[in-house]
């Protein structure tokens, strides 16, 4: 890792505030104060890996993911809206994945759900509906999720009022069985 000059000023500086001010906090002022002057920033990388990782959340799974917590809050939302007797009918005919947003992988689809937790959880997306569950499935289910998505596409592409009936909701449940191709 290579500081210019003028970092490695403005670090130094940020560690004697830090020190100054005793802030208690994931960073050691000293050790990177040290690191600094001496010549040894090969330790912050080290040291700080989730600093100084390259992953950047891909803008295609981005988007993909708005789509399915856009799609699950229309569903979840028309389900509100329909009798307990349609629900259990629902229910019954396209389980799991009827009712409630199931979340993400958290180790096969670890990008599409921790991309759903900043969403939700920091950026207050979509919260009135999916704040304080536990997004991770521990089941991949971003392929049924797809095949859903496609389906709400085109019913919300033809649907002027944006809103989801039963038919609606039965239409991209039923991609949940629809084969891969």
């Amino acid at each position: 890792m290579q500081f210019s000059d003028g970092e490695r000023l403005i670090v130094a500086m940020l560690c004697d505030m830090y020190k100054q001010l005793e802030i208690k906090g994931d960073f050691d002022p000293e050790l990177i104060q040290a690191a600094i002057c001496g010549g040894n920033t090969w330790l912050l990388k080290n040291k700080y890996q989730y600093v100084f990782n390259d992953y950047e959340a891909q803008e295609e799974h981005i988007a993909e993911v708005r789509g399915i917590l856009d799609m699950w809050w229309f569903i979840e939302t028309a389900y509100q809206k329909l009798s307990d007797a349609e629900n259990e009918q629902l229910k019954e005919e396209f389980a799991p994945f009827s009712g409630k947003f199931l979340g993400f992988d958290g180790n096969n689809e670890s990008e599409h759900y921790s991309i759903a937790q900043v969403l939700i959880n920091d950026l207050g997306h979509w919260s009135d509906i999916f704040a304080g569950r536990d997004l991770n499935s521990h089941a991949p289910l971003l392929p049924y999720y797809k095949r859903m998505l496609a389906a709400f596409t085109s019913i919300r592409g033809s649907n002027n009022r944006g809103g989801l009936g039963k038919e609606g909701i039965r239409r991209i449940l039923a991609a949940t069985v629809q084969q891969e191709s």
